[in-house]
């Protein structure tokens, strides 16, 4: 991150730290309010990619999770059967 208060001179737009500060909060309220409670319980985990899928363990476990997660936050996700059909989808796709 550039260090915006160490910026000083004519070119400098005014009340710019405010501004900033304010986006700041403004991403955090809404990633408490929307993304981490969407996060805070894992729907699968390794042993279930495992035992249900038959995968053995691989780096790819990660990129399934990282892009389960996304379809977790855009609502596409939102129960432990959903997120089974979800990785049944995108092991046809990535196979």
């Amino acid at each position: 991150m550039v260090n915006n208060l160490a910026g000083r001179g004519t070119g400098k737009p005014p009340r710019m730290e405010e501004d900033i500060a304010s986006l700041y909060h403004e991403v955090e309220g809404a990633y408490c309010q929307t993304i981490r409670p969407v996060l805070t319980k894992r729907l699968l985990s390794g042993n279930d990619l495992i035992d249900v899928f038959g995968l053995k363990p691989w780096p790819e476990f990660r990129k399934i999770f990282d892009n389960l997660e996304n379809a977790q936050v855009e609502g596409e996700v939102q129960g432990r059967e959903q997120a089974q059909n979800w990785v049944k989808t995108y092991l046809k796709l990535h196979k």
